[in-house]
């Protein structure tokens, strides 16, 4: 599935589809970049020889013997370093091919998480072959490439922009060094089942997870073990979370239990419950993507097997929050994704040709909301911007295809009773059936132990 992502300051726009990234400049309409994400393989660190020369060796006979014995520990120390580098990129080499073998997956590149920094400085994305590569979105070059330790799922960076966050499909949390190539990662939390979604709080101060056992945790940053709360309230696996731009302290979460929720993630509080299940449908969709406006109070998210958009508003007065279903856009395809702007236009963007990307605007019609496609003119950089996307159909036609990823990870309800109501009733009319075979055998028997008993009593009044 391919997807998209305007910037948090609507600078640029990225698209991805399966192992290829293609960016898209909205103020300089010639630039374009496109990426595709190939296996990186480091050489690995020479060994240090310890003399380069017979010089080096006849110099160090002449010094003293304190000075020689320091320099024969550091180069030791040295070459121990180098065979655990060796050996530690080894055990990775053999663990990520051990991974391939084990599930089955042949890795071909494709990006699995993708996220631009909160001042959209930075790109982030990881594929499925383990790496995380990191751009700087302002001459597109990649500032560093290093290895993760599973196939992730979720990415975020924090506020401050120093510190990446990788969720994986294992449910741990790694935290990496944006700049420092030497970090290899460190982990911070770990969920039990996989993890499939995480976010920053706008202070740092929070980490929330969400995944497939139903849970949103709240940690604290930097110490993670340090929990706050936990979201409790869905009864399916957890697929997209988000803060409101505009309530900083409100979570909104989907679910594929058909249900978006409204939590005060502080305190793990459900201020409010919207069920998304139609009335003619008899399955529960899965909320794909979840997307919240900087202008207004409006939540857009994508719903699994559904051909539009759906749009919502909340409104808050201290706790108390109240939500509800105000538009429903129509499209003739299921999007592939969706976006905001700073105009708080709604970008939608669907596996379809010559119209990959509509723009649509809000408006009022007898106090019901609508949409509609903006109106441009001619020469407008949004126009530039869909020819370009449009152009490049060839390169997002390959995700037409992929299907996914939640399809798998629904919960497989199994209900045997009319089964096991079937064999018990069978059983008893078995039982029934039988009742009147075995009252005669047992009546024999009990006719023949008589009658040895009272042969017996004779033999032995005979003798005596």
């Amino acid at each position: 599935m391919a997807r998209f992502e305007l910037s948090p300051c609507c600078i640029h726009l990225v698209c991805t589809s399966l192992n290829k990234i293609v960016a898209y400049s909205l103020i300089n309409e010639k630039e374009r970049k496109c990426f595709e994400c190939t296996e990186n393989k480091k050489p690995l660190p020479e060994k240090i020889e310890k003399h380069h020369n017979g010089q080096q060796g006849a110099q160090k006979e002449t010094e003293p013997k304190e000075t020689i014995l320091e320099e024969k520990r550091q180069e030791d120390e040295a070459e121990e370093k180098v065979e655990v580098h060796q050996d530690k990129t080894k055990s990775r080499d053999d663990a990520a091919a051990g991974d391939s073998e084990n599930d089955g997956h042949s890795c071909s590149g494709v990006i699995l998480a993708h996220s631009f920094s909160p001042s959209s400085r930075y790109y982030a994305v990881c594929d499925d072959f383990k790496q995380l590569s990191i751009f700087d979105t302002t001459t597109w070059s990649k500032i560093n490439t290093r290895f993760v330790r599973k196939r992730s799922t979720s990415i975020a960076f924090n506020h401050a922009e120093e510190m990446v966050y990788i969720g994986d499909k294992s449910g741990d949390v790694y935290r990496f060094s944006v700049k420092n190539e030497e970090d290899e990662g460190t982990l911070v939390l770990g969920h039990v089942s996989m993890l499939l979604d995480l976010v920053i709080s706008p202070d740092d101060k929070y980490i929330l997870t969400a995944d497939r056992d139903e849970k949103i945790r709240v940690s604290h940053l930097p110490n993670c073990y340090n929990i706050e709360c936990f979201c409790l309230g869905h009864t399916d696996l957890v697929s997209k979370i988000a803060i409101l731009p505009k309530e900083q302290d409100m979570l909104v979460s989907g679910s594929a239990d058909a249900s978006l929720r409204f939590w005060k993630y502080t305190s793990g509080q459900e201020l409010c419950r919207l069920s998304l299940k139609q009335i003619e449908e008899t399955t529960r969709p899965t909320v794909l993507c979840i997307r919240c406006s900087r202008k207004s109070n409006y939540v857009a998210i994508l719903l699994e097997k559904y051909k539009g958009v759906k749009i919502f508003e909340y409104d808050r007065v201290g706790d108390v929050l109240d939500a509800r279903l105000v538009a429903s856009l129509e499209t003739c395809v299921e999007p592939w994704d969706i976006a905001f702007d700073e105009e708080d236009h709604l970008w939608v963007f669907k596996p379809q040709q010559n119209e990959i990307i509509t723009v649509y605007e809000f408006y009022m019609q007898e106090n019901i909301l609508k949409l509609k496609p903006t109106s441009l003119k001619e020469g407008n950089q949004i126009i530039k911007i869909k020819e370009k996307v449009n152009n490049d159909w060839s390169i997002f036609k390959e995700s037409l295809k992929v299907e996914s990823l939640y399809i798998n990870l629904h919960k497989k309800c199994q209900d045997n009773t009319k089964d096991w109501q079937r064999r018990k009733e069978l059983k008893i009319k078995g039982k029934l059936h039988t009742a009147p075979e075995q009252t005669e055998e047992m009546s024999a028997c009990k006719k023949l132990k008589v009658d040895e008993v009272s042969t017996m009593l004779k033999e032995e009044s005979v003798q005596s």
